[in-house]
């Protein structure tokens, strides 16, 4: 990229595109844990009542 490049502009360009990339899938692995972590206390959370809620909470806080 380096060499290919005619000035830095187009290299800084090249490379927030990229880091773009990563942030974005970042956020989503981030996001999709978080609902998959949501559905599976679901039946916690209405069998155990209070204890329940304090197992979800637990794990949300385990894992941010």
């Amino acid at each position: 990229m380096i060499l290919a490049a005619d000035e830095e502009a187009e290299m800084a360009g090249v490379m927030a595109h990229e880091i773009a990339h990563v942030a974005a899938c970042h956020y989503g692995r981030e996001m999709t844990r978080m609902n998959l972590l949501q559905m599976a206390s679901l039946p916690a959370i209405f069998m155990g009542g209070a204890l329940g809620y304090g197992i979800y909470e637990a794990w949300a806080w385990e894992f941010p």
